[in-house]
């Protein structure tokens, strides 16, 4: 019964929407508003997932930029190099390069300048400057800019080798002295060694063997910026000891009985031969003039005053080689020392 009501109910609606054209337009009407409903509803939640793409992006971005901004801070916050220091690197650039009178400009312009510098960039002013002068050869001006380094600096050490030095070369071995006993090495071991061979070098040139053997102790050979130096040192310090000097009355006697083996004995290698050439044919000469216009004749006196001043020139020059010959050999062992020294200063300091 019911199922014939519904359809019959039906079957009513159906005839009215067919017969009634007002119906027709009311139902379409009402059927195009709630399509333009929902499609208004569908472009909102577009829409809103869009603006929440875009919120979630710019949320990003600016995390982004603050990170930057903050490492820029930071970046501009950290202390910058000084000009001072800049140009001590810009100097140290220059040295290696060989441009001496450049670095020299740029240290004179620190020095006197009108930027404030600290006590420990001064030092390394100082200490450039005195490098350089010594490298030129300006051993006084070295002197005067190693002097002006402060005790308390990190350089002040190899300064002070490097002034000892300087007065080395002047050969005021007294000053070169005082310049490394006010070297501190403290516990850096290789200094110390350092120090004590340049020392010993030192007492060696004074001809102090007894201060050479207290520093010699102290020199092990195991530090190989200048092991060979120490070395050579002990050879030069045992040829040194164990020099005799020659007699020079034996020399002269030598001389006499046969012209230049006087200076034989003394060491000496070439030079006898010269003697011996020059002085013997002159003698030979004055023999066979005394032989055929007798002693007494003018050509006799003649030869004979040339060939006695030959040889007794060589006599006397044999003698004198003597102490001649010590100053060379002594000389030479100077350089020798010396030069120990400087190439082992500059092989540990540069």
């Amino acid at each position: 019964m019911t199922s014939l009501s519904n359809t019959g109910f039906v079957h009513i609606a159906i005839t009215i929407i067919i017969t009634k054209p007002s119906v027709q337009n009311f139902l379409v009407t009402s059927l195009t508003a709630l399509l333009c409903a929902l499609g208004s509803i569908a472009h909102s939640q577009e829409v809103a997932d869009s603006l929440a793409l875009d919120s979630t992006s710019v949320s990003a971005d600016s995390i982004s930029l603050d990170s930057v901004a903050i490492e820029s801070s930071l970046a501009t916050e950290e202390p910058k190099e000084s000009f001072v220091t800049s140009e001590l690197k810009f100097v140290n650039y220059l040295i290696s390069n060989e441009q001496y009178d450049d670095a020299l400009f740029v240290l004179y312009k620190l020095e006197n300048g009108q930027e404030t510098a600290t006590k420990e960039q001064l030092d390394s002013v100082h200490y450039y400057k005195g490098w350089i002068h010594y490298f030129k050869q300006y051993f006084e001006l070295a002197v005067s800019s190693f002097e002006r380094v402060d005790s308390a600096s990190s350089v002040h050490s190899q300064a002070m080798f490097y002034l000892a030095f300087c007065h080395l070369y002047e050969d005021r071995l007294d000053d070169a002295q005082n310049a490394l006993e006010r070297v501190r090495p403290g516990d850096n071991e290789m200094v110390s060694e350092f120090k004590a061979f340049q020392l010993a070098g030192l007492a060696l040139l004074q001809r102090d063997f007894e201060t050479y053997e207290k520093h010699a102790l102290q020199l092990t050979g195991k530090h190989y910026l200048f092991a060979a130096e120490e070395t050579e040192l002990k050879v030069n310090a045992e040829k040194l000891m164990k020099y005799k000097k020659k007699s020079a009355f034996l020399a002269a006697l030598l001389s006499a009985a046969l012209p230049g083996l006087g200076k034989f004995y003394t060491g000496y290698k070439g030079t006898p031969f010269g003697t011996m050439f020059i002085t013997l044919p002159l003698m030979a000469v004055a023999i066979e003039v005394a032989i055929i216009a007798g002693v007494v004749s003018i050509p006799f006196l003649i030869a004979g005053g040339v060939a006695g001043a030959f040889y007794f020139g060589n006599i006397w020059g044999s003698a004198l080689s003597v102490t001649a010959k010590q100053r060379e050999d002594y000389a030479q062992i100077d350089y020798n020392v010396k030069y120990d020294l400087h190439v082992a200063l500059r092989r540990v300091f540069e």
